[in-house]
């Protein structure tokens, strides 16, 4: 029974000195880190007041430029970059949505001489001037699978006739009542009045009251593979 007793305050003792040593590690790593900080808080406070922009300038681009490199860590192709567009735009919609979407994603690139990679996921993200069409979504093996189908079809056979946009008329007009950013005084009838007479667009036709397919007003002829 002692010899138990032994052990258990031998192995009590044991863990005392481990949490003591740990805790003693943590204090001075917390200590040469308040001291850093201020040694550069000292050397910044010395500085002029240009020279203090001019550094925090710096700082603030490098920390944009980490941040915007997080979407390059992992390098996408054409097919992930156009099923990450179906997964975003219409995820949970029709097969038949699914393939208007991406055959219209497919031909703007094509119209704006870039890849699909180039025009959506350099890098991916949400909707944006930059960005046409939102990639922000990770993509499904399904989706996967639709965009290999539709980069890998003779564009001879594009099921959109060579629409280039898509809107959902219905969510349009919900997101302008509810004022949500971006949206507000963007019904679907504003919307469709600029599309006409700012890009020289026309509706295509419907699928649903979900999903309206628009392109140039002018149909280029049959593209060349």
């Amino acid at each position: 029974m002692r010899s138990v007793r032994s052990r258990g305050y031998r192995w009590l003792e044991l863990g005392c000195r481990i949490v003591v040593a740990i805790w003693w590690l943590v204090s001075c790593s917390a200590q040469l880190i308040a001291s850093a900080c201020a040694g550069v808080f000292h050397w910044f406070d010395a500085r002029r007041g240009a020279t203090r922009i001019a550094i925090l300038v710096a700082v603030l681009a490098a920390i944009v430029m980490v941040w915007r490199s997080r979407d390059h860590e992992h390098p996408v192709g054409e097919v992930e970059a156009l099923a990450r567009v179906i997964r975003s735009e219409v995820g949970s919609e029709s097969e038949q949505h699914r393939r208007h979407v991406a055959w219209a994603t497919r031909n703007l690139a094509r119209e704006r001489r870039q890849s699909v990679v180039e025009m959506v996921c350099s890098p991916c993200g949400p909707q944006h001037r930059g960005r046409p069409v939102s990639s922000r979504q990770a993509a499904t093996d399904a989706d996967r699978t639709l965009a290999r189908e539709v980069l890998a079809t003779p564009c001879a056979l594009d099921p959109t006739g060579g629409a280039t946009h898509f809107i959902d008329p219905v969510l349009q007009d919900k997101l302008a009542r509810a004022g949500a950013p971006g949206y507000t005084g963007n019904a679907y009838p504003t919307v469709a009045r600029r599309w006409r007479e700012r890009y020289g667009w026309k509706p295509y036709y419907r699928l649903g009251p979900t999903l309206e397919m628009w392109g140039p007003a002018r149909r280029h002829p049959a593209c060349l593979d």
